[in-house]
């Protein structure tokens, strides 16, 4: 018995003036995944769900509000997938995420910028001259 990989999405509208997303269509693209089962909350926002392909979910919602959140979790059979969609009536530009995008993107929490850098380094090389003089200090 396989032990199916779960797959989430939390879709969130990021608008300044409090601007409903309209027509929404999500559409997952699992590959050569295949989908088990699917889950939405809140399933009141869906106003259509194509499953026709074994490895393809479609969703349609009506309206998205700035400050909700749409939850999507599927279990499939493998932890991949090809690409997610988004797209609506009113938003500026269709949102697109392939696998391989989602791998390379790097953990902002691990990224430093320019200045933490270099005062690191700074401090990494204060350090090692203070080892320094000191093994020279014993040594002579």
């Amino acid at each position: 018995m396989e032990i199916p990989s779960v797959f989430e999405l939390i879709v969130r509208v990021g608008s300044i003036h409090d601007v409903m997303a309209k027509e929404l269509i999500i559409t997952l693209d699992f590959g050569r995944a295949t989908v088990d089962a699917c889950d939405y909350v809140p399933n009141l926002s869906i106003t259509n769900v194509t499953n026709d392909d074994i490895n393809r979910r479609r969703l349609e919602i009506a309206e998205l509000g700035s400050n909700e959140n749409f939850y999507i979790r599927c279990l499939i059979s493998l932890p991949v997938f090809e690409q997610v969609m988004i797209s609506g009536k009113n938003i500026s530009r269709n949102v697109s995420l392939s696998y391989e995008q989602f791998q390379s993107r790097e953990d902002p929490k691990h990224q430093i910028g320019f200045w933490t850098f270099l005062w690191r380094s700074i401090v990494v090389a204060a350090v090692i001259l203070v080892f320094l003089s000191l093994f020279k200090r014993l040594r002579d």
